[in-house]
């Protein structure tokens, strides 16, 4: 679990940072509120409904890690005509696609900007590096859909087992990614970092609940 709230001594101790903490978002000990221009992609709503030290795991989890509409879109309500060709999606073309591993383009190495390699951001990238590793498949799937018809599941097993390891896959991700966010939330509650830490295109994002991710 991670330790307490500073106190504000304790605040003022810390080493001064780019950017005053006292315009870190959101607010640390209070709740504060922002103009939208100037937190951009954050919902100002969002962010003035919280601070750091009434933030858990959960809610990072939930609705402060990726902006709604950040990178990905809302998903369109209705698929147009056309947009899948189901003679396509056959057992020997699945496995042709899955051998090629088109997933490992997201394991270009990338620096992070807003950190250096060291002290509790060594760490932090160290455990994040070992988790997106492990993970990268799950990211992969989560935008890519395969529709597999009820008709194609029951006549190869290879069909089947592939979109039940797809959804197995990414549960997984989500349980190491929120526990991969508890160190984050040390991070917050020490005053080291804010939510931009999470902005980073060091880190990879899954679609949140209505954004335009894979559904199959």
């Amino acid at each position: 679990m991670p330790s307490g709230p500073l106190s504000d001594a304790e605040l003022l101790a810390l080493q001064p940072t780019t950017v005053p903490r006292s315009e870190w978002i959101p607010g640390y000990r209070d709740r504060r509120s922002f103009r939208g221009h100037d937190i951009v992609p954050w919902s100002a709503q969002d962010i003035r409904q919280t601070s750091i030290v009434e933030m858990d795991a959960d809610l990072l989890f939930h609705r402060y890690t990726k902006p709604m509409e950040w990178l990905i879109p809302l998903r369109d309500p209705v698929h147009p005509l056309g947009n899948w060709r189901d003679d396509l999606v056959d057992e020997s073309n699945v496995r042709d696609l899955i051998e090629s591993a088109p997933w490992e383009i997201l394991a270009a190495p990338l620096d992070p900007l807003p950190f250096k390699n060291r002290g509790w951001f060594r760490h932090i990238k160290r455990l994040y590096t070992s988790y997106e590793t492990d993970h990268l498949r799950a990211y992969w799937d989560s935008t890519h859909a395969f529709p597999v018809s009820i008709t194609k599941h029951r006549a190869s097993r290879y069909l089947d087992a592939f979109y039940t390891d797809r959804k197995q896959r990414r549960s997984r991700a989500g349980a190491r990614w929120k526990s991969f966010l508890q160190q984050v939330l040390i991070g917050l509650l020490r005053g080291y970092c804010d939510l931009g830490l999470l902005l980073d295109p060091f880190f990879l994002h899954f679609p949140r609940p209505g954004e335009a991710g894979a559904c199959a």
